[in-house]
């Protein structure tokens, strides 16, 4: 017996599809982070020298913003 799934399409924000206030917010940070993280990887640059750059005191605050991928 093959059990059906549910799919409901999207909106095209995600934030917005779990029900989440500010959403497009919410929206808008993630695509940010997922460009900065994309342009660190692109220049080959330590989360220390993109704090840096950023302006940010600390490699920590950086890599609490980034996705996992980057080191």
């Amino acid at each position: 017996m093959k059990t059906k799934i549910r799919v409901t399409k999207s909106s095209g924000n995600v934030f917005a599809d779990i029900g989440l206030p500010n959403a497009a917010e919410h929206s808008i940070k993630a695509d940010m982070v997922l460009r900065i993280a994309a342009r660190i990887k692109s220049k080959g640059l330590t989360q220390a020298e993109a704090a840096s750059l950023l302006g940010l005191a600390h490699a920590v605050a950086l890599g609490a913003l980034l996705p996992e991928q980057i080191s």
